[in-house]
């Protein structure tokens, strides 16, 4: 298990490719979190090894995980990128020890790939633990559906240590396209790095996108180049989608649903008609299937309104297991496939303006 607690670096990317070439198992902890989150993420999930800036604005990361050492056991390597840290190996030393160095036996798409947290944002965060097949299949059917292609640039807007960045990555490492980076998001870096980078396709956030359009931020932003922005995280205001695509002269806005143990479960697509683009979540994404049933699992009509329901190949469904050894009491998530339905605790309309 390596963690990593990075921003949208060039260092979160090799770091990434470097664990799956390993087969070891990377656990994402986001940067906000200070020591005391730190300590208790790492000790759940078991971490052996972790990679985290040698300094921030107002601390140094990699030295907060140093000194976590003597009460977590099993972490015994600490990587600090960006500069010399007591007690750290240095992230280009590393870099330049594994040049030319062959790499080991492949892993197999079973195993797991990824330790990822819930965001609890209906109940309390749960570990899952994601397999490659998963996690990549996902990604490489909703890359066909969105027509994404290997010239393609890329810029997501959400941290790459949650599912959403993630995601967004492997979309592009699906077709083979560039990822435009920007570190932390701000409204006026979104805005530099749009007039720099010029993505074809954009991946963010209501939250992203609705201060920088209160500001005025996009006034003199050339938006020629957008093919498409996808819109996930919470609820789209109709409002907001619209007034971005209006800025779109040859791009279209649409929206996505997903959760960590299934990646993106629906989508509208940009051949979809805007009525479908910014008032619904579009459909499933090729491999799942969604139903709404009311609470005696009886399938609704068009029109009703029910509980949401999810299975398909890419969903890692529940079981109560622990998530590493000695770690306390929690809900995991096992690799594998079921056919049984999953609830999902939201409310929804068949058919209606939300689906």
């Amino acid at each position: 298990m390596v963690v990593v607690h990075l921003p949208n670096v060039p260092e979160f990317l090799i770091a990434w490719l470097a664990i799956n070439t390993l087969g070891a198992v990377m656990q994402t902890v986001h940067t906000p979190y200070g020591i005391r989150e730190l300590g208790h993420l790492i000790a759940h999930g078991g971490g052996k090894a972790a990679i985290a800036l040698a300094r921030t604005r107002d601390r140094s990361p990699a030295a907060d995980i140093v000194s976590l050492r003597e009460r977590i056991p099993a972490l015994r390597l600490v990587i600090a990128v960006g500069g010399d840290v007591p007690g750290a190996i240095d992230f280009s030393v590393l870099l330049e020890q594994g040049r030319g160095k062959p790499p080991p036996p492949r892993a197999h798409a079973n195993d797991p790939f990824m330790l990822l947290y819930t965001s609890g944002t209906t109940s309390s965060p749960k570990a899952v633990s994601v397999t490659s097949n998963h996690f990549l299949s996902n990604a490489r059917m909703c890359a066909a559906e969105f027509g994404l292609k290997p010239d393609d640039r890329i810029l997501c807007l959400a941290p790459y240590t949650h599912l959403y960045g993630l995601y967004a990555l492997e979309l592009g490492f699906a077709v083979g396209a560039t990822a435009c980076l920007l570190d932390l998001f701000t409204p006026a870096g979104f805005v530099e790095t749009l007039k720099w980078a010029k993505p074809t396709v954009l991946i963010a956030g209501p939250a992203h996108i609705a201060p920088c359009l209160q500001q005025r931020l996009f006034a003199d932003v050339d938006f020629s180049a957008l093919r498409f922005a996808v819109l996930s995280g919470s609820t789209v205001p109709a409002t907001l989608s619209n007034a971005l695509e209006d800025l779109l002269p040859n791009g279209r806005v649409v929206q996505a649903w997903g959760m960590t143990e299934l990646q993106f479960g629906a989508c509208s697509r940009p051949s979809d008609p805007r009525s479908v683009r910014f008032e619904t979540i579009g459909r499933a994404t090729p491999g799942t299937e969604l139903r709404v049933t009311d609470s005696e699992d009886r399938v609704l009509p068009s029109g009703e309104i029910g509980e949401l329901h999810v299975r398909g190949c890419s969903l890692s469904w529940a079981t109560p297991t622990p998530v590493a050894p000695h770690s306390a009491p929690t809900v995991g998530f096992a690799p594998a496939i079921s056919p049984a339905w999953t609830r999902k605790a939201t409310s929804c309309c068949v058919g209606g303006p939300r689906t």
